[in-house]
């Protein structure tokens, strides 16, 4: 199984007075094996949203690289490092916030 690309922030800069808020979810399938502690508790966490418990794992012969555990827990710094062997490119990406995600936007 190939590695997972690395997640990319595609979001202009807030331009606004408006503080931007920030919303991260995380799911996995309930039978799905956790391979390190999540390093941002939740309460929910185990939480089946569909279906009922099984108490069962699925088994398939796969091999991949573990993750890194992060040496922090915000977000924010972990966007701010920089991963070896990724090249960060700038991306064209309209500056106007109104004209960006205005009213009448489609």
């Amino acid at each position: 199984m190939p590695d997972a690309h690395p997640p990319v922030h595609g979001s202009a800069p807030n331009l606004t007075e408006v503080p931007r808020t920030l919303a991260i979810f995380s799911y996995r399938s309930e039978d799905s094996r956790i391979l390190h502690p999540n390093h941002i508790p939740s309460v929910n966490e185990g939480e089946v949203v569909r279906g009922a418990p099984t108490g069962r794992i699925r088994a398939t012969p796969y091999e991949m690289s573990l993750g890194e555990v992060p040496s922090t827990a915000s977000f924010f710094d972990q966007q701010a490092q920089v991963t070896p062997g990724i090249e960060l490119k700038e991306l064209p990406f309209e500056t106007d916030p109104v004209s960006a995600v205005g009213p009448g936007s489609d």
